[in-house]
């Protein structure tokens, strides 16, 4: 009788306080206790939604969630008293609030007696820090009666998201009739929404007694989205082998300006392929026959969306096989024509990839004519013709 495996399973965070907009590492520890070999473990980590993974590293096993947020990792087995270690590095999102994050990881093995063990908790208080600096700049000459426009910008090294910030500026004094202008350049957060308005609002107000400010001069601005989508595909191997197995990796990239909401990537795969597994690094796939659809609420700019396509070769297939994914997204896309993305593969069997054996002819006789027999010693019968098979030359 197989000995039960009594494995447990510890969670760290690193650094323990983290800051928004910062990195942060877990790591995961299974230990087996023994007494027994423990086998068919599997990992799963629901790594929290405001952490942005940014790799996934296994001492041993195989992970294949990618950069996912709900990590899955499995490993064959593992002996008494040894350990297996899994690595999440990711970063806080910049705009997540203070507070705390609480990650939950569970290890299972079916040999396993007590699973009180299996669970690990680890909780991260949260802070935020914004490091804001504002600058100005004006022409390094002015005539005198002639306008002069001051560039104000404010900056946020980070690593948080700041809280709505008021700049103030001075004018000194002004004469009867006599005005002063500056000129406020802002920019507008890619993941503001379309259809958004942004309401401005300006206060004078002077040290001059019984001055009076009036009202507010208020200014709206309608936020418009413009996301550029670029979809890149890949199959690995170059060749599809008959009766074999091939990847397709589907990468959607967001060119900007703006963030892209309710992102979806279709794939429709091609006659004689099979659909095995599909694996997006964040959003949801689902297949419906021969087509694969994936979606994901928002990409952000200069973000990349990868999704990897498992599928076997049909044992009959021959021939070129042409593969097409599009992505489209709600938000207005400037230049659709990058939008799909385009991979041919052709189609080999087992052979052709695996040896190619040199062509062999007759070998000429004397006279310089291939000759297809010879005389032989034993009266009425032909020997068989001689053959020339060139020998390989060794590799340099």
């Amino acid at each position: 009788m197989t000995a039960a495996a009594d494995v447990t399973l510890a969670k760290t965070a690193t650094p323990s306080s983290a800051v928004a907009g910062s990195a942060v590492t877990f790591t995961l520890t299974a230990r087996n206790a023994g007494p027994g070999p423990a086998t068919d473990l599997v990992l799963a980590d629901a790594v929290p939604a405001a952490v942005r993974v940014t790799a996934v590293v296994a001492s041993t096993g195989a992970c294949d969630s990618g950069l996912s947020n709900n990590l899955h990792c499995t490993l064959d087995d593992l002996a008494p008293d040894d350990e297996w270690t899994v690595t999440v590095t990711g970063t806080l999102e910049p705009d997540t609030p203070r507070g705390t994050l609480r990650n939950v990881a569970t290890v299972t093995a079916p040999d396993d007696p007590t699973t009180s063990n299996d669970t690990a908790v680890a909780v991260v208080p949260v802070a935020t820090r914004a490091d804001l600096t504002i600058t100005k700049t004006a022409p390094a000459t002015v005539v005198a009666g002639e306008r002069l426009t001051y560039s104000l910008s404010v900056t946020n090294a980070g690593p948080s998201v700041a809280a709505p910030a008021l700049v103030v500026c001075r004018i000194g004094a002004l004469a009867p009739e006599e005005s002063a202008t500056f000129a406020i350049t802002v920019a507008v957060d890619p993941a503001t929404p379309a259809g958004t308005t942004l309401v401005n609002r300006a206060q004078v107000s002077s040290a001059t007694l019984g001055a009076t400010t009036g009202l507010p001069a208020v200014a709206a601005t309608e936020v418009a989205g413009s996301a550029d989508l670029v979809t890149a595909k890949a199959v690995l191997p170059g060749v599809l082998v008959a009766g074999g197995h091939a990847t397709y990796v589907l990468r959607v990239r967001n060119d900007g300006p703006s963030a892209a909401a309710g992102v979806q990537v279709t794939d429709a795969i091609p006659a004689g392929l099979s659909v095995d597994s599909v694996m997006p690094a964040g959003g949801t796939c689902n297949t419906s026959g021969d087509t694969v659809t994936c979606q994901r609420a928002s990409l952000a700019v200069d973000a990349t969306w990868v999704v990897v396509v498992h599928v076997t070769v049909d044992p009959s297939a021959s021939g070129e096989v042409v593969n097409s994914a599009s992505a489209t997204s709600a938000t207005p896309d400037p230049d659709p024509d990058d939008n799909t993305g385009t991979v041919t593969a052709q189609v080999v069997v087992a052979a052709d990839v695996v040896t190619s054996r040199p062509r062999c002819t007759p070998r000429s006789g004397p006279d310089g004519r291939r000759s297809s027999s010879s005389a032989s010693s034993t009266p009425g019968r032909r020997r068989p013709p001689t053959w020339c098979c060139p020998t390989p030359s060794p590799p340099s």
